[in-house]
This record gives C-alpha cells, structure tokens and sequence, in this order.
C-alpha cells in the first residue's frame, strides 16, 4: 500500500490492496470456498473524523458462487475517547444463494440469498486507542432472496461489546 497522509496533510491516508489464494480443496470445512479474493481498501482519518472504504471481490469454486462487495464507513470523534460511526456494507452474488449470513443472523434462518444490505450505527469509547474499547450499535440488514427458497431476511440487532488487542 501507500499512504497518501503527508501529500494530503492528514493523521493517516492510506490506500492498499489485498490478494488470497485458496488451493480448491473439496475436504475444506473451515474457511469459505473462494479461490481468490482481492480486496482495495482506503482509510482516512483527520484530527475530527474519518472513513473508511474497501471494494471486494471473490471467485468462488465447489459450488460457491463468485462475489463482490463494497463497504464505506464514516467516523466522526466526538472528543479525545468518544466516537461516533456508521457503516454501510453490500454483497452481492453471480448466482442465486451465493450469500451467507453472518455468524449471528444465520441463527434466525440458515438459507442463503443474493443480495445483501446493512446499515450499522454504534458509538464507540477508546480506553486505549484500538487496543482497548467500548463499542455498542444498531444494525438493520436486508438479504434478498432471488430464489424463493428461504434465504430472504430483514432483521434488526443491538451489539455492545469490548475490543481488546495487542
């Protein structure tokens, strides 16, 4: 990557990419079957706020339809330990039942959609920078369903934990 923050006079500006290779293995049971997956991120962050912003995209193989998706997620710090965010995510497959809820939706319905939108709003209260904070939100999500087969959801959840990290 390279980071932009010196010529655009910011805390932190950077652009990078990402690449994964999965050797097809049809005994994997751990990780989703996507043979290659990029990803082009970018995050920005002034004194007061900041965003962030990555564009995805996944081959898929046994079966695991080819996916992409785009997340863009504005801050804004409230003051030194408080900070406001919102996020918002799409996914969407090549093919019918392509996506997968996410680990706590899928407990409301195990089928898969095509499409995929949430919407998130949390505020976040940073101990110690990223290594140790508070955060709590609301999500709404909508999957669409464009096969009819019992993948469709529309939810809304409450999340609060604690972040720590080394």
């Amino acid at each position: 990557g390279y980071n932009f923050s010196e010529a655009l006079g910011v805390e932190d500006a950077l652009l990078r990419g990402n690449y994964v290779y999965q050797d097809p293995d049809p005994d994997n049971t751990f990780t989703r079957q996507l043979q290659h997956v990029a990803s082009l991120n970018f995050r920005f962050e002034d004194v007061r706020w900041g965003f962030r912003v990555d564009f995805s995209g996944a081959a898929g193989y046994l079966g695991q339809s080819d996916l992409w998706g785009a997340m863009a997620m504005p801050f804004f710090n409230l003051t030194s330990g408080f900070q406001v965010v919102t996020r918002y995510t799409y996914l969407r497959s090549r093919d019918d039942n392509g996506v997968r809820l996410a680990r706590y939706e899928n407990q409301v319905t195990d089928g898969r959609g095509d499409r995929y939108n949430e919407f998130y709003v949390g505020l976040n209260y940073y101990f110690y920078g990223h290594k140790l904070k508070l955060q709590s939100g609301l999500q709404f999500a909508d999957m669409n369903d464009n096969a009819a087969d019992g993948g469709a959801y529309s939810g809304a959840a409450s999340t609060t934990g604690v972040r720590v990290s080394w």
